[in-house]
């Protein structure tokens, strides 16, 4: 899901870091230029982009909050004899959610910054979940912790391995361990800084920009002794080459690990050594153990959750329909003809009081630099327009006289009419100055029309 949002629709141009003022990532930049030559990607890149935000803050929420219920389960259960098996087996699909999630902070780093309340709590559940993860992490490193040589102790009570210790180190196990903290601790805090603004600047502050700008002005100081010096240029040569090549190396080292490139190439190996851990522990288990085998068949713990991946793909879904439904929509209300309100005010006042848009006027009010009427015939079109839509105004007052009875109400709408009326003459003048004689005879039929409505 992650690759094909990157793919597909990622714009390294709007990573969330507008505030920031940085320029798009020249590794990314460079990487879907070739990628995107190979994959066609969709055209409305927003409407797919909000589709996979949708889908991407979905499982970040699943994963963490399966990460949390999984570790809470299996400390709950210490008291009651889980085995060490099955508490390594708990630690290492605890993983899993832990670094998807932690995936998944780096592509929604734009929506966190927007809603800060959605970032504070995910904040706080991500310590929760991490928390856990090295607590339990850490006692695996114990001498007597599944060791390669001696008993087996897969069966044995997790709770006892935790309260015994002894001198010594296990090799393979603390070395195991070590390297799964040293993960999770990066990890977990380069997307903590990322998480907010302040950290992200103040970071890269202290850690790409003042030594960055330092190193350029060594660089710069050599560049102009190696130019103004006549004889032994190469004492200036020789360090400003070293420290150019230097400053190119580190530079093009912190745009990878700043690119989302890096962010999935890191997951991929977070994912592929808990994986392996995981196979590792399960074939070690099995040679001293082969009830473990009866873990292969599927029942109600694997279906459900293999079936609740399928809520993501329906919220995906669900978010593409709606956002491709609101332009449509937006749309066809713009285009929808504009009727005028009328509102009738019952409080105190006596007398209604009617509003009028200029819309629903049978005249629309132009300057005359508005538009030149030049055409004869487009001329004379608007004069018939015009004409039915004062008749058709006379007519609905009418109506509404006889179906009200209210005095106020006609005298309101006879000066609304009369305003239509005089916008409508001002129009039809400029056709009587320079009409034919059509025109013109139509002309004084609509006045006379008006004079018996007045």
């Amino acid at each position: 899901m992650l690759i094909g949002h990157y793919v597909c629709v990622f714009d390294p141009a709007e990573a969330g870091l507008s505030k920031e003022k940085e320029k798009a990532n020249p590794i990314d930049e460079e990487v879907l230029k070739i990628l995107r030559r190979w994959v066609r990607c969709p055209e409305n890149t927003k409407l797919w982009g909000e589709a996979f935000q949708k889908l991407v803050l979905s499982m970040s929420d699943q994963q963490i909050i399966t990460g949390i219920a999984l570790m809470v389960s299996a400390i709950t259960r210490l008291r009651c004899g889980i085995s060490a098996y099955h508490w390594q087996i708990t630690i290492y699909l605890v993983w899993f959610s832990s670094f998807t999630h932690l995936a998944t902070l780096t592509f929604l780093r734009g929506y966190l910054h927007e809603n800060s309340p959605m970032r504070v709590w995910r904040f706080c559940f991500m310590n929760i979940l991490i928390l856990l993860l090295l607590a339990a992490l850490v006692p695996t490193g114990n001498r007597n912790w599944l060791p390669d040589e001696g008993p087996d102790l897969t069966g044995s009570p997790a709770w006892c391995l935790f309260k015994y210790h002894s001198r010594g180190v296990n090799v393979t196990s603390f070395t195991t361990m070590l390297f799964s903290v040293l993960v999770l601790c990066i990890s977990y805090a380069t997307r903590a800084i990322k998480l907010f603004q302040w950290s992200s600047k103040y970071s890269r502050l202290i850690l790409r920009t003042k030594p960055g700008n330092v190193l350029k002005s060594h660089i710069q100081k050599l560049y102009r002794g190696r130019e103004n010096a006549k004889t032994k240029r190469w004492i200036f040569s020789i360090p400003y080459n070293i420290l150019s090549a230097v400053l190119l190396v580190v530079r093009s080292w912190m745009d990878v690990l700043e690119s989302m490139l890096w962010e999935i190439t890191w997951l991929l190996i977070a994912l592929i050594w808990g994986t392996l851990r995981l196979f590792a522990t399960r074939n070690s288990t099995i040679d001293e153990n082969y009830n473990i085998l009866e873990e292969n068949s599927w029942g109600f713990g694997q279906c459900l959750p293999t079936a609740m991946l399928l809520l993501l793909l329906f919220s995906g879904i669900e978010t593409y329909i709606e956002t491709k439904r609101a332009p449509a929509e937006a749309s066809s209300v713009s285009a929808s003809p504009r009727v005028s309100s009328l509102s009738i005010d019952t409080g105190g006042n006596k007398t209604p009081v009617i509003s009028a848009s200029a819309e629903s006027s049978p005249f629309h009010s132009t300057s005359p630099h508005d538009e030149d009427i030049t055409d004869q015939e487009a001329a004379e079109t608007r004069l018939d327009q015009q004409l039915g839509g004062v008749v058709r105004s006379a007519t609905t007052l009418s109506l509404e006289e006889r179906s009200l009875g209210s005095l106020s109400f006609c005298q309101i709408m006879s000066r609304q009419m009369d305003s239509n009326i005089n916008i409508g003459l001002n129009q039809l003048s400029r056709v009587d100055r320079a009409g034919s004689l059509r025109s013109r005879l139509r002309l004084r039929y609509f006045r006379y029309n008006i004079g018996l409505y007045r």
